[in-house]
């Protein structure tokens, strides 16, 4: 009996020891090959290998990664921004293809697609931040933050581009309430989720090899 509380207390102790060794600010490595341009309909395309274009109705195509980071247990996001540690701009000029409009099949087209103009004469780096957060979400007991991260620096002015090539993802946490009903809920996350930090595993109560169990120090 007295071998089993020292396990519980020894276990309690590296188990807090990991989350506030997690516990501020989490730095993910992010590389990012050089891009492909290909000219499109009078304009220019860009493709990254393993990154999705994506853009907003008349602003410019640019390629995305979608990142899923694991927030270490009792943690939610406060800020998140993105370290350069490494950026080339590409020679030459360029003219980045717009987002034309996007019409369920079957409805007739919209009219004239219009590019953005107030974007495309800016002098100013588009995007404005090379990251975006789209939302938190709990699987099954994990909470994780979505992220997008865009390594294409372009300024339609002038047509210029820059390509971050190597960076860190910087996402500072806070401090939130576990609910019961999430700590009974702490399962094993599924296979298709691709982790950024698995590392961070650690800072969770530890589970059992048998799916659905829990070993909890509560």
């Amino acid at each position: 009996m007295r071998t089993n509380h020292l396990t519980a207390v020894v276990f309690a102790i590296v188990f807090f020891m990991c989350v506030a060794l997690y516990a501020d600010t989490l730095r993910i490595p992010c590389h990012f090959e050089m891009p492909a341009i290909s000219e499109v309909d009078g304009g220019h395309l860009i493709r990254m290998e393993g990154l999705t274009v994506l853009g907003t109705t008349g602003e410019p195509l640019l390629p995305v990664k979608t990142l899923t980071v694991l927030l270490p247990y009792g943690r939610s996001l406060s800020k998140v921004w993105l370290e350069i540690d490494k950026q080339s701009i590409l020679p030459g000029t360029y003219e980045i293809q717009y987002q034309k409009e996007v019409r369920p099949i079957g409805l007739p087209p919209a009219g004239k697609n219009l590019r953005n103009e107030e974007i495309y004469r800016s002098s100013s780096p588009y995007p404005k931040e090379p990251v975006h957060v789209l939302g938190e979400q709990t699987i099954r007991g994990h909470r994780v933050a979505i992220v997008n991260v865009c390594p294409v620096r372009y300024v339609p002015a002038s047509g210029r581009i820059t390509i971050i090539t190597k960076a860190h993802l910087a996402i500072k946490t806070q401090n939130r309430s576990v609910s019961i009903q999430e700590r009974k809920s702490l399962r094993m996350l599924p296979k298709r989720i691709r982790l950024e930090n698995s590392q961070a595993l650690s800072t969770y109560p530890v589970q059992s090899e048998n799916r659905g169990e829990l070993l909890s120090i509560y």
